[in-house]
């Protein structure tokens, strides 16, 4: 939701929605970010365990399909030429 700070309402309800609103989603963001941070710490000390504590091919495409989740591609553009699909 963008918000226009030319153009904010005068009424103190709308506002402090408004407010309500934002924050809502600011913690959703947190927890979010959080959930990726943690992800990416297991996965970097999972790279440097020893080999036999490594990941699997299948458990880093867990990691890959979690973050893809988070952060899906914008769709392409029309008339673009869609990027080729990997093989995993």
């Amino acid at each position: 939701m963008a918000i226009d700070p030319k153009h904010l309402p005068n009424h103190p309800e709308t506002l402090q929605q408004m407010i309500l609103d934002l924050l809502t989603q600011l913690q959703s963001e947190v927890r979010e970010r959080a959930k990726l941070q943690h992800l990416l710490e297991e996965l970097l000390a999972a790279k440097r365990g020893r080999k036999s504590e490594q990941l699997s091919p299948d458990q880093l495409a867990l990691f890959e399909a979690a973050y893809e989740a988070a952060f899906p591609e914008p769709p392409a553009a029309a008339g673009a030429p869609a990027a080729p699909a990997s093989s995993a």
